[in-house]
């Protein structure tokens, strides 16, 4: 765990000797000290802001960013510590906060000792190789072929309007990452086929029981780009996905597609934040992070959904063997690093 928060303060948020690093503790009780000892140790000056108690009943992200900005004047470098998920409008105005101060900021949401022992501590300069090399081979115009045993067949269309991005984990000024990290995404210009989603169903107003969804997989039926049909076997699954559906005019279109490239996640461990990393391909419904993929909308609800040992293939080669990187793909990448 400690190598961990090490991993995170010093290769991913580049804490600087003398720098202020501003955590923000969000009931995030003995994971704050190790965070703490981390930036002592990179010779910064920690500074921790208990944010818990900001929490109101229908406050906005205004209200949230005026409470904020003079708890972090003059900062340079920012971590939310988030065990518990905060509510969505507190979460976005700390990341926003943060990114108007020209801060470099990094969000842990659903952090906890699994994370930091595992997909947490990987290096953001390897998770850029991985990404440099997965996004030469996604460069659009590209079809992409996503399968498994359990009935996935879908082929993802990409155009090069809609450019290939990354996240390695290192934010530079002004910006934010999440970690876990490692992934390429992109808004995909069709989506057609369909997708069982036998590992998770998922998103910030979305629960849905695991065990149940094992029992009972959902298979999503998508056409240009929007799920246009489903089928869940348990009722309660089933409720939770129209409930998600009916909350937005864009809910069921196809907002992103991710490929994870994060080396050090090698199997399941339960967590929505580590799980959605495994090798693979996930869709991500309604946000579509509209600004830097210039999808033609924008919604504020989104609903992700894995799938187990899928395979990826783009023009012949395999990217993706059954839930298992390509060598070639992650060549070099140390997993006991």
């Amino acid at each position: 765990m400690a190598q961990g928060a090490k991993n995170v303060i010093s290769r991913c948020l580049c804490a600087r000797p003398r720098e202020t690093v501003h955590v923000l503790d969000f009931h995030a009780g003995d994971l704050v000290p190790l965070f703490v000892r981390a930036a002592e140790e990179a010779g910064a000056t920690p500074v921790v802001i208990e944010v818990a108690s900001l929490v109101k009943d229908g406050a906005s992200i205004a209200e949230y960013a005026g409470a904020l900005e003079p708890r972090l004047a003059g900062a340079t470098a920012t971590i939310l510590l988030a065990p518990t998920r905060p509510p969505p409008a507190l979460s976005v105005a700390i990341a926003k906060t943060a990114e108007g101060l020209k801060a470099r900021h990094l969000h842990l949401l659903q952090v906890d000792e699994r994370l930091l022992m595992t997909s947490v501590r990987a290096d953001p300069d390897l998770l850029s190789v991985v990404n440099g090399r997965l996004s030469a081979a996604l460069e659009p115009p590209c079809t992409v072929r996503v399968t498994s045993d359990a009935g996935t067949t879908l082929e993802v269309h990409l155009d090069p309007r809609h450019p290939v991005l990354a996240s390695s984990g290192r934010p530079s000024p002004g910006t934010s990452e999440n970690l876990p990290a490692g992934h390429v995404y992109v808004h995909p210009y069709r989506v057609n086929g369909a997708l069982v989603a036998d590992r998770a169903v998922f998103g910030p107003a979305l629960e849905i029981d695991r065990a149940a969804l094992r029992r009972h997989p959902v298979r999503a039926q998508f056409s240009n780009g929007r799920l246009v049909a489903f089928e869940a076997e348990d009722g309660a699954v089933r409720a939770a996905i129209e409930r998600y559906l009916a909350s937005h005019v864009n809910a069921n279109r196809v907002g992103l597609v991710v490929f994870p490239t994060n080396y050090l996640v090698r199997s399941e461990i339960g967590s929505d934040r580590q799980d959605m990393l495994l090798p693979g391909a996930s869709i991500s419904m309604g946000y579509a992070s509209a600004e830097v993929t210039r999808a033609p909308y924008e919604a504020p609800v989104q609903m992700v959904l894995l799938g187990r040992k899928q395979t990826i293939e783009i023009g012949g080669r395999r990217l993706v063997d059954a839930g298992r990187f390509d060598r070639e793909l992650v060549a070099g990448t140390d997993p006991f690093r």
